[in-house]
């Protein structure tokens, strides 16, 4: 299992407090955590951002239109009427029909018979993780 991203940089950044070279740094982590445990070009990044001025070990902001989708708004949606097509989804939520198709394989919907359902494979999964799979006694009737 990796090492977690904040550990590693703040061992990065006693390595450059510590005045040592990237060569230098890299060595020494490599020798203390195993090999490949940080590259040169990671521990260059990193020392070229400390020497900066910015010591901070949070990840900058990403750039990027972000998600202008809620999976949960999606879901009511489609509950509310099944029958609904990609693009009459799509003009309510104010997306393209990609953006809904690509959230409805997040939910596990597929379309069958003209209406959207919960997809057989998402639904046993989640009967064998909650453990009502082989519960004797117990009928699961209609869908999830």
């Amino acid at each position: 299992m990796g090492m977690d991203q904040k550990l590693r940089r703040a061992i990065l950044l006693y390595e450059f407090k510590s005045r040592r070279s990237i060569r230098e740094a890299v060595r020494n982590f490599n020798a203390a955590f195993g090999p490949g445990s940080v590259s040169k070009s990671t521990a260059g990044y990193w020392f070229r951002k400390f020497a900066s001025g910015c010591e901070s070990l949070e990840d900058s902001p990403r750039t990027g239109r972000p998600s202008s989708i809620d999976n949960q708004a999606l879901k009511e949606l489609v509950e509310s009427d099944p029958t609904q097509t990609q693009d009459e989804m799509a003009l309510k939520l104010g997306v393209s029909r990609q953006t809904i198709c690509a959230h409805l394989k997040q939910l596990g919907k597929v379309k069958k018979l003209d209406k959207y359902e919960q997809s057989l494979e998402v639904t046993l999964f989640t009967l064998e993780t909650t453990g009502l799979r082989g519960t004797p006694g117990l009928w699961i009737l209609g869908r999830p």
